[in-house]
């Protein structure tokens, strides 16, 4: 993926031009489960990367989790022609660069959509979010996404004579 910045902005859910030490913020509260999702997107001090973070945030957080957890990073940079390219996505931890088809694009998507849930006040389904955007069948040559199997009986002489009826 390479993108403009606006591009890129748009993918990640950010209305408005981003600058040096620009910060762009999301969150939402459930006070049930005791967590905030906090979730931004920052310009670097030199306007030459931007980071998207969402980051989950514990009022008492479970055994074996800290009560800030990272859920999600990811690092864009500027190309030497002025594009823009994510060269890190991770989620919990886990990298996913290079691991899935359009991985840059997709981290943008999932993104995005954690976004959409916030700005409706809800606690994105991280795991759902995971499972419908990166691990969906991608279905390249299997045949599975169209159905059929059996090519077509067109001959090369009914192609060349117009008159003749299939």
């Amino acid at each position: 993926m390479k993108a403009t910045l606006r591009e890129l902005l748009d993918a990640l859910g950010v209305d408005r031009d981003l600058g040096p030490y620009d910060t762009v913020p999301w969150s939402a509260y459930d006070p049930e489960k005791g967590l905030t999702c906090q979730a931004d997107v920052r310009m670097g001090s030199n306007g030459d990367d931007v980071e998207a973070e969402i980051q989950f945030i514990y009022d008492d957080a479970p055994a074996d989790t800290p009560p800030v957890e990272q859920i999600f990073f990811l690092h864009a940079k500027l190309t030497m022609n002025q594009k823009w390219t994510p060269d890190q996505v991770r989620i919990r931890n886990e990298s996913y660069n290079g691991k899935v088809y359009d991985w840059e694009k997709k981290g943008c998507e999932f993104f995005l959509a954690c976004n959409v849930q916030l700005a409706r006040n809800v606690i994105p389904d991280i795991d759902e979010l995971v499972e419908r955007i990166f691990k969906a069948a991608e279905n390249f040559g299997t045949g599975t996404a169209s159905g059929g199997g059996r090519k077509p009986m067109i001959r090369p002489e009914q192609l060349l004579d117009p008159t003749k009826k299939f």
